[in-house]
């Protein structure tokens, strides 16, 4: 049985990931912080949990000792958070540090899409840890996934909030035209598991977004059909918008609508999954369908 070490075990993409390593027959590490609390799924699902922290190199030495695998998920996503570097970069350089200092056989980064633009301070922190990878002489899979879905996904969550507080109409940026690859969680994790078996993905780069480009305003209009609510839709400029998301930026973490979060909008970055799909069969459902599943298993409790 080969040993996966997980960093971020217990962070958002790791509440999916690692019932699905145990259920393909991965004895799984899970790295932590002491202070993150790991939930007790980890536990549950006969986790080993050792707790260390990325920036602190010696205290992740226990971590890869007889291990076989790496799966770096181990990330700051707020651009306001002042460790947002240290963690995604100089975190990711430890990392590679301890990789190579323990013969790991292969690591998979989970990267994002923002590293394409890298027009924020997240997206330019994912793209150099990206190039500290490729330059590392190590084998390694890089998946760059797309806004992700499920139903405790905070983004989706605070657009059915808004959209439920507002009695007459949705918000829209801009004409709403632009593009999105709304990508389904199960397929982010099903991605994870695919590049681990899969030899012809060492060294390669993946875009992981859902099947189609759609717009933003098919987007509200898929989330506001299954959630039961019908809204007019108002657009906004992109300039009133943009004054707002400054005068937020200023009195509010991590909020819907950042200034940075605009600007990647005006970017319309149209991505493609040709390459997963023809290196390891990547088969995501569309975003309907998702949001679908998604309703059911809000009706039914799970």
């Amino acid at each position: 049985m080969k040993t996966a070490l997980v960093t971020g075990a217990s962070g958002y993409v790791g509440k999916y990931l690692i019932p699905q390593l145990r259920k393909n027959n991965y004895s799984v590490r899970c790295l932590a912080r002491k202070k993150d609390n790991p939930y007790s799924y980890l536990r549950h699902y006969g986790c080993e949990i050792v707790y260390g922290d990325v920036r602190n190199k010696p205290s992740l030495e226990l971590a890869f000792s007889d291990v076989d695998i790496v799966i770096h998920l181990a990330a700051i996503t707020k651009n306001n958070d002042p460790y947002i570097e240290e963690v995604n970069v100089a975190g990711t350089k430890n990392i590679i540090e301890l990789c190579k200092k323990n013969k790991i056989k292969k690591i998979v980064f989970l990267s994002s899409t923002a590293a394409i633009k890298a027009i924020d301070l997240y997206g330019k922190s994912k793209k150099h840890a990206e190039e500290l990878i490729t330059r590392s002489g190590l084998p390694y899979t890089i998946l760059r996934p797309g806004i992700s879905y499920s139903e405790d996904a905070p983004m989706l969550n605070k657009i059915i909030r808004i959209n439920r507080k507002l009695p007459f109409f949705t918000p829209i940026i801009g004409d709403g035209k632009y593009p999105i690859n709304p990508v389904y969680i199960d397929d982010v994790i099903s991605a994870i598991i695919l590049v681990l078996s899969h030899k012809n993905t060492v060294g390669k780069t993946y875009t992981i977004v859902g099947p189609e480009n759609i717009s933003f305003n098919n987007f509200i209009d898929v989330i506001n059909k299954h959630i039961g609510i019908k809204r007019k839709k108002i657009h906004i400029p992109f300039y009133l918008f943009y004054a707002i998301a400054g005068f937020l930026d200023r009195l509010i973490n991590n909020h819907l609508i950042s200034r940075s979060s605009l600007q990647a909008l005006r970017i319309r970055n149209k991505y493609d999954i040709d390459l997963a799909q023809k290196d390891f069969n990547y088969n995501p459902i569309g975003f309907d369908e998702g949001m679908a599943i998604i309703k059911d298993r809000l009706n039914n409790g799970k």
